[in-house]
Order: structure tokens, then sequence, then C-alpha cells
């Protein structure tokens, strides 16, 4: 699940000396999550593991909603500390005026269970922001002073925990590495006094390497009821083909009645590697785009030709980020007509192909007649790569290269690849009247910047939830794929002219409630005012101030349709502007700049603003799906999977708590990076209501 950071304030206490009289420790418990502790005079947090010791005069905080640790004092006692939480302890096993020893801790942040062994011999003081408390039951006590009691005076009846599991990891039932699964366990209490704090045990037992689980927090099930938690299971690159064998049981903390444990078996399958190979080849002498001859699929001195290429992958895997480089190899009057001769490929599954055209241009009166071409094939994500060799000889003809299929799985690829956001739109409505919307997808860029893979992909699927799910009219979208500057002008307007905009005139014309702009593509730092821009595909990278779409610009002009009586304007972008992206720097041997963007429109309520990323993140790819990270889990947001209430209304609150749910995990699991979305506007404002 998603980790928050927290911050808490830090209080200067002036302990009295009758609570240092002792050197005895706590020991760390068991733990779940990201949990982190320090000595006082210590400015260095640590992280906790399990049977670390913790002195006198130190601070634990625990970093994650579902985390917990369980401190175990000299005696045996034990306080848990759950998620989101922060305190100090004062002191251990000290004396009162009667001779019994307590432990002194104060709450600054969240809620803490105590569970003392015998109150007679060792209790708990407990400092919260508004009371001073002996803790010598098994009690809650939050940092408001309040008590949430655990144990009443009549006694406690035990709880009686009972385990069932089911597992998913896809209609297959194999995990393969570098998916993720889960675990869904279903804990039922059938005794009849609650359980509280019970904790997830898993044990490996075999075939376990390369299988990572992640564990929820401690939960609390009352009397005859039931919970139903997940654990997360992800299969790493290493993972062999076979079984991975676990137990799993509930464990009961404080009448020790645990579960009994079940044994759970998952089939594993080892990473399938990819294999490029060179399918076929041919010559492209028309007059069309960069060749120029007369169409006999020769080449002849004189000519422009296009050296047709199917590159395929013949494995079992898939081939991620795949670049390829043209090179001639002793010209002798032969020369690549293109100045940049990459070519990105991007992913290729199993059975999947990509067609590249290397445009030559062919001199007069050549001493060589055989031209040939070095084929530089790279993986940019995985280790694979191929060099290859074509020799083109000069008069011989060449049919030009033909769409096959490669292998047993098939041919298919992002265009025509099954997807469930692009298959499964519903339908629904937008709460305003005769809405409009702008929708731009930039994918392949010029001037030495690397293509967005997915952007026009996710341009149009954007483009039909806008029509079948928020039920917008197809005449008033503005639609536009691999958008110049010139287009973002047309569409947005200039600085201090967003009269003259098409976006204003259209406002005009259909008087719209709402107003709906989408961007698929890179977003760019200016490197001297360090603010943020919209790249158009003809963007000059050092030079953003004046080839880009100004951020500010935008949202200025976008706040010119409110006079035309605009109630509200939604922004969806799929972008970072930082100058990073999926497949490196836009802006080479420069560190990411962090520009400012200022969501203007939130200020005064008339906007609505979801962002990929913040400012230091950038906007990740998911290959497995073909769309933006962000752009896939907003159209599976606004689908249905965010309506947590199931009311049909998905609000800009369950869209935030979704999003948050779901990027950051994805990112930092197929990425190793942070993604963090942010979303802007009233939690309680309608998107959408699905039928």
């Amino acid at each position: 699940m998603r980790k928050v950071s927290i911050m808490a304030a830090f209080f200067i206490l002036i302990v009295n000396p009758m609570f240092s009289e002792t050197v005895d420790v706590v020991k760390i418990g068991n733990f779940a999550g990201n949990v982190q502790f320090r000595e006082l005079e210590s400015s260095t947090w640590k992280n906790a593991g399990y049977g670390d010791i913790i002195s006198g005069y130190s601070e634990i905080r625990v970093n994650g909603k579902n985390d917990f640790v369980t401190l175990v004092f000299p005696d045996g006692g034990e306080a848990v500390i759950e998620g989101l939480s922060m305190i100090r302890i004062e002191d251990i096993n000290s004396k009162d005026k009667n001779g019994i020893h307590y432990s002194k801790l104060e709450i600054f942040t969240g809620r803490i269970k105590f569970y003392p062994k015998d109150s007679q011999i060792h209790y708990f003081v407990v400092k919260t922001q508004s009371a001073n408390l002996e803790v010598k039951s098994k009690n809650q006590v939050g940092a408001d002073g309040k008590i949430l009691a655990l144990e009443t005076e009549a006694g406690v009846k035990p709880p009686l925990i009972f385990l069932t599991a089911e597992v998913d990891v896809g209609a297959d039932k194999v995990l393969k590495a570098g998916e993720v699964g889960e675990i869904l366990l279903q804990i039922e209490n059938r005794g009849k006094g609650d359980a509280a704090g019970v904790w997830i045990e898993l044990k490996p037992v075999s075939g376990t390497n390369g299988i990572v689980f992640t564990l929820p927090g401690t939960v609390d099930i009352p009397a005859s009821s039931s919970k139903t938690v997940k654990i997360k299971i992800s299969a790493l690159k290493t993972v062999l083909s076979g079984f991975a064998q676990f137990r799993v049981t509930i464990k009961e903390p404080f009448f020790k009645k645990d579960s009994d444990p079940i044994n759970i078996q998952i089939e594993t399958q080892e990473f399938l590697y990819p294999q490029f190979s060179i399918i076929d080849w041919g010559i492209d002498d028309d007059k069309e785009g960069e060749s120029y001859g007369n169409n006999n699929h020769s080449a002849e001195e004189g000519e422009n030709i296009e050296l047709e290429v199917i590159i395929g992958n013949t494995g079992e895997g898939r081939a991620l980020g795949v670049f390829l480089n043209a090179t001639i190899i002793g010209s002798g009057g032969v020369v690549l007509i293109s100045d940049l001769p990459y070519f990105n490929l991007g992913d290729i599954a199993p059975g999947d192909y990509r067609k590249i055209k290397v445009p030559l241009s062919i001199g007069k009166n050549l001493s060589q007649k055989t031209v040939k071409v070095q084929l530089d094939i790279k993986e940019t994500k995985g280790s694979l790569s191929l060099t290859e060799f074509i020799d083109c000889k000069i008069g011989k003809p060449k049919a030009a290269a033909k769409d096959i299929v490669v292998g047993k799985p098939g041919s298919l690829n992002a265009k025509s690849a099954k997807v469930d956001v692009d298959t499964k739109i519903p339908a629904g409505k937008t709460p305003y009247k005769n809405p409009i919307a702008v929708v731009i997808g930039n994918k392949d860029y010029f001037n030495d910047i690397k293509n967005v893979e997915f952007a026009v992909r996710d341009a149009e699927t954007m483009k039909k939830y806008f029509i079948k799910t928020f039920g917008i009219p197809e005449k008033n979208i503005l639609y536009k794929e691999n958008a110049d500057g010139a287009v973002f002008t047309d569409i947005f307007g200039q600085k201090d002219g967003a009269k003259k905009s098409r976006l204003y005139q259209l406002t005009v014309k259909q008087k719209p409630d709402a107003v709906y702009i989408f961007y698929s593509g890179h977003g760019i730092p200016g490197l001297s005012d360090k603010k943020g821009y919209f790249a158009p595909v003809n963007v000059i990278k050092d030079n953003a101030e004046s080839t880009g779409y100004s951020i500010d610009v935008f949202y200025n002009n976008l706040k010119e349709l409110k006079s035309l009586g605009v109630k509200k304007i939604i922004v969806i972008i799929d972008a970072c502007f930082s100058g990073d992206s999926d497949v490196g720097m836009i802006i080479e041997d420069v560190s990411p700049i962090y520009a400012k963007v200022d969501n203007q429109l939130v200020a005064d309520d008339a906007g609505i603003v979801f962002t990929a990323t913040s400012g230091s993140d950038y906007a990740t790819w998911f290959r497995e799906k073909y769309h933006g990270l962000f752009t896939y889990y907003f159209l599976k947001g606004i689908g249905g999977d965010a309506d947590k209430n199931a009311d049909k209304k998905v609000t800009v609150g369950e869209m935030r708590d979704y999003l948050l749910a779901t990027v950051p995990d994805e990112a930092m699991f197929i990425k190793g990076i942070a993604q963090t979305p942010q979303v802007r506007g009233d939690d309680n404002e309608v998107l959408v209501t699905l039928e």
C-alpha cells in the first residue's frame, strides 16, 4: 500500500532527574512497514529492525498509515505503536514512591496500545497533549489524552480466530517475473471477545527467492465478525520457475489465541527473455516520404531511397525500450539523409515487430556497388542487443518489406493491443451543461528530443472517454496529435490574447458550463526562468522560454473563459516539467530542474487540476498497458474503480484517494522511482455520474 511520510512537531523537554536512574532498554518486537528511531542527542533516524535495542531518551516514529511496531519493555509488557504516530521514551523502568517500576512516554501524534504484563510490577506513565496518565491495564491512549479501553473491569472474553485465503495472480494462476498479485486473507473471529491488534505472520517454506511480500499492519476484528486483508506479492526478475510455498498465521497478541496456520502455494515463472531478429528488408524508391526514385525497388545512382527493415521479437519475453542506430560502413558516396540515425522502437512484445525506414542518398559514379548498412539494436531497459549488417547492391531490385506474423504469439503492437481501459469504456455524463474539451497528445518530437511512446494513444482513449463517459459531443472537442508551437498558440492564445484563441471562440459559440483540457506529452523547464512549459513537438529543448508554451499563459488564458459564463475548468496533465522523462533527460548534461508551476485556477475555486507528478518526479510510462501510468489509472478511476462508496458518482476526492493509492506503488515497482500525482480542487465536486 502507499506509504505516507509525516512531519511531527518536536518538543524539547526538561526531564526530572528522578526518571533517569536506570539503564534498562526497550527492544523492537514485531513490526511492519517504515519504522524509525533515534536517540535524542542524535539527529540521525535509524530504520528499525527486529530485536534492535532502544535506550531511554529516544524517539520512535511510524511513517505509514498501515505500519506498526511493538516495543517490548524489560518486564515483558508491550506498547504497540500504529500508523502515522510518533512518541518519545523519556525513561525506562524507574521506581515510584511505592517501589513499583514504571516507564515514561510522551505521545506527539497518533495512538498507542499499552499492554502491561502485571501492573503491580510495572506500569506506564503517559504524557499527552492534554493530560498525564497512569496506564495500568490494556488501554489505547491518543495524543489528545483520550483513552479507549481494550479491557473491561468485568474481564475480557477471548476471541477465536479462523483463517482462509485466496490467491489472485491472474487468469493463468501463475505469478510471472515482473508481475504483481494479491493474497486475500479472510480473517474470522468466531469468539465472544474482540480480537485487537492481530497481525499476519508469514513464513517462507520453499521456492520464495525472488518473491517480495508486502504485509498490512495490525487489524482489529470485533467479536462474531470478519475482515478481508490483502498481502501484495511481487515477483522480481530473479524468480525461478516452480512453486513458492509459505505458511500464514494470524497472531493474536493478548490471549495468544492464534489461528491455525495455513499453507499457500503459488506457481511461479522465471523471466522470459526476448530475442531480436531482422525478419525482412527491402527498398522503397517511390516519390513519397524521403525517397525519390523510379519505384522499381532498386537502389540506383542519383536516387534517394528508403531502406525498409522489419525488426521482430522472436523470443518469449517482452523487449523493453528498444532503440536502433543505423550506420553506413565505408560510405563511398552514399549518405544517411537524416542527421538522427536513431529510431525509438518502444517495447516489442513476443511475436511483434517494428518496421523502420532508413533514408539513404545514393551518389553518382560510385566506386563501390554494394552499400553496407550496420544496424545496432539495443534494449534500454534490459540487456539484449544485436548488431546486423544489410548489403544493398546498387542496381539489384529488392522488393519492399512486407508486414508478417513474426512468431507463434502473433502480431501485436501498441495500436492494436487490447487494454482494459480502451475496451471497457462506461457510459456516463458530466454534471455540467454542454461541456467542451481540448485533447492533445504529443508523441513524435523533433530537435533531438525523445518521443513520448504512448501519448497519442493516451489522447485517443481520453477523447473516447470524454464522448462516452463524460457525455461531451464530439463536435465540442478540439483534438490534436503532435501539436507544434503554432497549434498551441492557435488553441490557447498568446499572452494577453486569449480572446483570439480557438478555445475562446468555441466557448463563445457553445456557451458551456465546463471546459476540459487533457494533455499527454513532454513538459519542459525554462533554463533561465525555471518556469514550466508545455513542449510542442518542435520545441528547442534549451530554449523553452521562446519555443515552448508557457504554463503561466495557459492558466491565465483559461481564466478568461469565466467571463463567458464557464463555471468549471478541469485540467488533466500527464507530463512533468523537470526536464526528465521515462527515457532519460530531455536536456542532456543538466540536472533535473524543478520548475515552478502554479495552478492559478484553483485559487478562486474555478478549477480542478490533475497532474501526473509533483515538481520533483517524472511521469512514468506503463508499458504493459500501452499508456502513460497516470493516464491509465486516471481512466481506470473515472471508469468506476475510484467510486469507493459505489454510488455511481466519481468525485474529486475519490479520484485523489485512488490515484495516490495506485500510481506511486506502481511507479516504484516498474521503475523504482517516486511518482506522486497532484490533485487540486473541491473533494466533493462530482466529475462524472456513471450509468
